[in-house]
């Protein structure tokens, strides 16, 4: 076994041999770190999904459901504050119209469609437990501001 990865590494250190000084070592090295895909061990393989899989899925879970109720609970709250006129209570001490309503209702959703693909490319970038905290407490100061506008302008 070890005459192998001494012939693979020869052969690596003579084809590159020519292109710069110490590219020699360096493929040198990836030869001898590659695994072949056969050497992986289907049971470690399994176990490590299975870990993967009880720690992050709770958690995308969680946040799934958090994003959910966020989205809907704007619509709810109209509903349920409602009075016998169909008018919400909400829109009362707004001072909106049921069309002003919808438009502001609309416009809290311009921001998930114009900020999903953007994060999720800076998502491919940065370390996904900082991006993802970073957004959940972001958005989540924006619903407070959202929360303290008293009127229909702001």
């Amino acid at each position: 076994m070890s005459d192998e990865k001494g012939v693979a590494a020869n052969t690596a250190t003579f084809l590159v041999a020519d292109e710069a000084p110490g590219a020699a070592d360096a493929a040198a090295a990836a030869a001898a770190t590659v695994v072949p895909p056969a050497a992986i061990d289907p049971a470690k393989e399994r176990a490590l999904v299975r870990r993967l899989d009880t720690r992050i899925l709770p958690i995308a879970t969680i946040m799934y459901l958090l994003s959910f109720l966020d989205r809907v609970n704007i619509g709810n709250a109209r509903v349920v504050n409602s009075n016998s006129a169909g008018v919400g209570e909400m829109e009362t001490a707004l001072g909106l119209t049921g069309s002003q309503y919808n438009w502001a209702l609309s416009i809290f959703f311009v921001g998930y469609v114009i900020f999903e693909v953007p994060s999720n490319l800076l998502l491919k970038r940065l370390k996904p437990s900082r991006w993802l905290a970073r957004i959940m407490v972001t958005w989540g100061l924006v619903a407070c501001c959202l929360g303290r506008c008293r009127t229909g302008p702001g």
